[in-house]
This record gives structure tokens, C-alpha cells and sequence, in this order.
């Protein structure tokens, strides 16, 4: 038996036990048992497992959307979306909308809203990732043919 196949069934195993616990926890209201961080971990090691194992299959679930272009895009800049995502909203928050109020008065009231807020954010972060991608991650990438791990 391939060392794959057990690691698939303990991998079933925790994903079933745990989507049990999460349930009863749902029924109960009552989240003592697993926490909630737990089952997510499982399930994502779960998809993960079942994509690895069957990446070369032409019956893989799931494959028009791995293969999507912005999914793509987003998997090769999500490097600079973890670096960046906490420090755009502090900056846009504190500085460019003070200043922007300071020489607009009348976009106050845009400033403040959380949907303007979260949608300029998402964009600014996604721009800067690529830029941080493009132009900073891209060159250590070409250089990874130069070392033997």
C-alpha cells in the first residue's frame, strides 16, 4: 500500500471527525470541543491533499477553477498581499484620507464609508502586490536557478 493512500484515509478520518464536531457544535452552540481554526485547518489540508494526489487526472474537480487566470494572478502576488494587507488600511486611514479631507472637505463623507474604504484598499493592495511582485520578487525568483536546495 502507497504511504499516499494512509495519508488519505487519516486525512478523511480528521476531516469527517472534525465536520462532526463542527456541527454538533453548530446544533449545541457549544464550541469546546475543536476550535473553529482547527476544522479549517483540515479542510484546507484536505483540498490541498485531494488536488496533489490527483493533479494529473483529467476527472479533477474543481480544475476550470484552479486554472483560472485571476486566481493565478492572485496565487503568484499573494506573497505581497500577506505583507501588505495590515499596512494599507493604517496608512490609508491616517494619512491619505486626513490629507484628502484637508484639501477636499466635501469627500468627508466618502472617506468614512466602509464600503468606499474596503473596495480602495482592495485595489491599492492588489496594485502594490503586483508592484512588490514585479518588481522585487520577480528577481529573486530568476535567481533561484543559481542555488540546489
Amino acid at each position: 500500500m502507497c504511504p499516499s493512500y494512509k495519508l488519505n484515509g487519516s486525512i478523511n478520518v480528521l476531516v469527517l471527525a472534525s465536520l462532526c464536531v463542527f456541527i454538533i457544535g453548530i446544533v449545541t452552540r457549544k464550541w469546546d470541543f475543536i476550535p473553529l481554526r482547527n476544522f479549517n485547518s483540515f479542510l484546507a489540508l484536505w483540498v490541498i491533499n485531494y488536488i496533489v494526489t490527483n493533479h494529473n487526472n483529467d476527472n479533477l474537480k474543481l480544475k476550470t477553477v484552479l486554472n483560472n487566470s485571476i486566481l493565478i494572478f492572485i496565487g503568484k502576488i499573494s506573497y505581497g498581499v500577506y505583507l501588505f494587507h495590515n499596512i494599507i488600511p493604517f496608512f490609508t486611514r491616517n494619512v491619505v484620507n486626513k490629507k484628502l479631507v484637508e484639501f477636499f472637505p466635501f469627500t468627508y463623507r466618502f472617506t468614512n464609508s466602509n464600503k468606499v474604504f474596503i473596495i480602495e484598499n482592495f485595489f491599492l493592495l492588489i496594485a502594490i502586490s503586483w508592484l512588490s511582485y514585479n518588481l522585487i520578487e520577480k528577481r529573486f525568483l530568476y535567481l533561484k536557478k543559481y542555488f540546489n536546495y
